[in-house]
């Protein structure tokens, strides 16, 4: 103890830590290590929470992103588009059937069960 407070007077011990950039990411790195390793010291089961879900639900974020299926954008308006066409101007059949003029009329007793099936529908 007494060499090294008189190599401290002489100017010949070598200095440790400090304020600069090295010292301070030494220092955090330290501290983060220490943290980790208590932690998994004193409680092993919360550690493994800790640290494991969140790592966990990233792995799967990540997992998801890099497998996604880049063409399902494009398919999925054109999908969309040919969707709102039908739903306008009804089905394929139907539009057929109307260029074609085989579209029947309706007897009266079929149009009064129409009716009835329409009202409950609603």
């Amino acid at each position: 103890m007494v060499q090294f407070i008189n190599n401290i007077l002489d100017g010949t011990a070598e200095a440790q830590g400090g304020d600069g950039l090295l010292q301070r990411i030494k220092r955090i790195i330290y501290d983060a290590k220490s943290t980790v390793v208590s932690v998994f010291k004193s409680s092993p089961l919360l550690g493994c929470f800790l640290f494991g879900l969140p790592l966990g639900v990233i792995s799967i974020m990540c997992y998801g992103i890099c497998t996604a299926d880049t063409d399902g954008g494009v398919d999925d308006h054109e999908a969309a588009k040919k969707d709102r066409e039908l739903t306008d101007e009804g089905s394929e059949e139907e539009q057929e059937e109307e260029k074609n003029g085989k579209y029947t009329e309706l007897s009266d007793g079929e149009l009064k069960q129409k009716d009835i099936m329409e009202k409950k529908k609603d």
